[in-house]
């Protein structure tokens, strides 16, 4: 009689190295094995870790982001308060100059 063989497992491709995290952004589908393979190092991940590792990379740039933009309207309000004070330290130096040149 002929072995029967299940092919759903025939063509699954299985990762390099457990727990590894390809940090490589080209990667293509393999349709058979419905996994996901880089282009560059060969590496195999499981769709579902591929998004996640994505939505988290996503994520921590959004923060970043956030971050960095807080910062930005933080440091332009502190080079507007600087600009008052050199524009109230010119005053003063011209009414000085002014006391001066008149005595």
């Amino acid at each position: 009689m002929a072995e029967v063989v299940d092919i759903s497992t025939q063509f699954r491709l299985l990762p390099k190295k457990k727990g590894y995290k390809c940090r490589c952004s080209r990667v293509h589908i393999v349709e058979k094995s419905r996994m996901i393979e880089c282009r560059d190092c060969g590496a195999v991940q499981d769709p579902y870790d591929y998004l996640m590792n994505m939505a988290e990379t996503q994520n921590r740039v959004m923060i970043e982001l956030d971050h960095r933009r807080r910062e930005v309207a933080k440091l332009g309000a502190e080079i507007q308060e600087l600009k008052r004070i050199k524009v109230n330290l010119n005053a003063q130096v011209r009414r000085k100059q002014k006391v001066i040149n008149w005595s």
